[in-house]
Order: structure tokens, then sequence, then C-alpha cells
């Protein structure tokens, strides 16, 4: 069965130009980007605050704010065979020191500030209903029924029940 997540490359990502590297990383390891756009999130402040929700109350998240709303973002759509898993591990651990230390060829140990864990380079879902959450917060829900509806056949029966419901109840 097929997973979609959600990536975003973040604004340091971005500015070091990591797209290309990051797409090649996914495809050689069998996973395919369905959607790929570039996004701007200063304007939406409110957004940035709904993803980083479980961190509003931490010391760093002015920073990250401030972070998020530096640069333009590419955010995208990734499917395959445990996509969830195997972008979790290509990406790295969340603090760029240890992806260095235990997962040196992750993109985070290669792109990421070891000195600033706001500078991690990329987001990436860490569970199938948090991938649902993610990418109907950050795409239109005509284009997420177009991948839906692609996948239909083949999608965790899991993450398509829990987007049915999701879609439903949308504003809750």
């Amino acid at each position: 069965m097929k997973e979609l997540t959600y990536v975003m490359i973040k604004p340091d990502g971005v500015k070091k130009q990591i797209q290309t590297d990051v797409l090649k990383t996914f495809r050689d390891n069998g996973l395919e980007i369905n959607i790929m756009q570039t996004d701007i999130l200063s304007n939406n402040l409110d957004k940035i605050k709904e993803h980083y929700s479980h961190l509003l109350d931490k010391p760093f998240y002015p920073e990250l704010e401030a972070h998020m709303a530096s640069g333009p973002i590419v955010k995208m759509v990734v499917v395959g065979e445990d996509a969830i898993k195997k972008v979790r591990v290509l990406v790295g651990p969340t603090k760029v020191k240890d992806a260095i230390e235990t997962a040196p060829d992750s993109i985070r140990a290669k792109y990421g500030n070891p000195d600033n864990d706001c500078e991690n380079v990329i987001h990436a879902s860490d569970a199938l209903l948090t991938a649902i959450k993610e990418i109907y917060r950050f795409y239109d829900e005509d284009l997420i029924d177009e991948v839906l509806y692609k996948y239909k056949d083949d999608m965790d029966p899991h993450q398509k029940e829990y987007a049915k419901i999701k879609k439903k109840y949308k504003n809750s």
C-alpha cells in the first residue's frame, strides 16, 4: 500500500538551493513527487502557528516563526510504499547535530546548520494522520482530491479513511 506524506523545504533549504538534491534523493529511493509548489508563509503567520502549534510555548518559537516567514518554501506531496518512514530516514533527525552524528548522509546532515536547529532545511510528516493534516493545511482541497483519486486503489486504507474524515470536518 502506498502512503502520502507532506514534505516542506524550509527557507534556509530554498536559499541553499537543495531542491534538486532532495528530489533526486527521494526518486532514487522509490518515491514519487506528486505535487510540488513554492509558497510564501510571511503573509500567513496563522498557518505557521497552526503548523507549529505544539511548539508555541517553547522559548525558540519566535525565532522559528521568523525563520519560516523569512523566505519562500517548497512544499510537496510525496507518495510511495512506506513513504513516511522512508522520507523520515532520508531527511534525518530533527536536530542537525544528531543528524550529522547518526545519519551523515541524510539531507539535514548535509545541508542543515548544526548551530541553529531552526535551520534544519526540511520538514517531513511523522505519521499517517499527521501527513493528511499537513497536506490539507498546505494545499487546496480540489488538488488533494485529485491525488487521493489517483491512488484510491493503492493507498493505505487508514490514511484514506482519515482523509475522508478530515475533508468532512476540515474546519474542526
